[in-house]
């Protein structure tokens, strides 16, 4: 099991003995290079999250530590209705991971609905057009490239 090296440790709001305190880990909603992102319960509240469990090994390489920390710095700072919401970090020592516990979305990826139900209706992607266009405009107001 890799370390968690001290700038990602900074950077949890909990560290506990097992991510089973706190969330019950459900299905898998999706894969990247670093990470796998599932649903988390919280079992005293019952909110559900995606939770981006990033593989402490990767936290070998610099690189990966420096894209974690921006990650984390980006949606600590931004509070848009249409850029998720980081609740909380949370690393667990008999997890091979950091997780990111963050905003739940509803109805999967906008590429995978696409690709099973075809192009968009033109009024249902003007309204995902604007919503995409005032998101990255608050982001840019606040220097977020």
């Amino acid at each position: 099991m890799g370390e968690v090296p001290p700038r990602v440790l900074a950077l949890c709001d909990a560290r506990l003995s097992s991510m089973d305190e706190r969330y019950e880990l459900g299905a898998e909603l999706g894969q990247g290079r670093f990470s796998t992102v599932v649903v988390a319960t919280h079992r005293a509240t019952g909110a559900r999250f995606a939770a981006k469990a990033v593989d402490n090994d990767a936290f070998a390489e610099e690189e990966t530590v420096d894209a974690f920390e921006a990650e984390v710095s980006i949606l600590r700072a931004v509070d848009h209705p249409h850029v998720v919401r980081l609740a909380e970090v949370v690393t667990a020592q008999s997890s091979p991971c950091t997780y990111l516990l963050i905003e739940l979305m509803r109805g999967g990826e906008l590429f995978t609905q696409v690709l099973e139900e075809g192009p968009l209706d033109e009024l249902r992607a003007k309204r995902l057009f604007a919503q995409v266009a005032l998101a990255t405009a608050s982001l840019h107001a606040q220097a977020i490239y």
